[in-house]
């Protein structure tokens, strides 16, 4: 490890660093979804026009804007609450309409997810030299949407 190699091109290291998804949900939540987040918390966005009022947590509300992708595409809108909205609206057509899903979803689909998962690959590799971790100068969270 000098520094070309990534995890995509090592199955060996894919494995090693591979975690459960329930395992990783429950770690997350314990984590990052605690009484004091942004991700416990709620924005309202209040009905306007046609569109209704929207519910989500406030890390999702902050990070939608800034850092989300919805299949590699930043959400469409001007300004935070249209991107909001639009994220949203696309993460409920995901999962088939349920808004309980989505709800689920977009307390994941933030800036701690990345926080999270850089700090796990660092505490599985703290102990070999051949592997240095290092963050991306910019860095996104692109929800895929479509089913394989």
């Amino acid at each position: 490890g000098g520094g070309g190699e990534t995890l995509e091109g090592d199955v060996e290291m894919k494995e090693e660093a591979c975690v459960p998804l329930r395992d990783f949900l429950a770690k997350y939540h314990e984590q990052y979804v605690t009484e004091t987040s942004a991700a416990s918390h709620t924005k309202y966005y209040a009905r306007s026009g046609k569109r209704p009022e929207l519910i989500v947590n406030k890390q999702f509300a902050r990070d939608a804007p800034s850092i989300l992708k919805i299949n590699g595409h930043e959400p469409a809108g001007e300004g935070e609450e249209e991107q909001v909205r639009a994220a949203y609206h696309a993460l409920v057509q995901a999962v088939g309409g349920s808004t309980e899903k989505a709800q689920r979803v977009s307390a994941v689909a933030n800036q701690n997810l990345g926080v999270y998962l850089y700090e796990h690959v660092c505490n599985k590799f703290a102990h070999n030299t051949e592997v240095s971790v290092m963050q991306a100068g910019q860095h996104h969270v692109d929800i895929r949407t479509s089913r394989r």
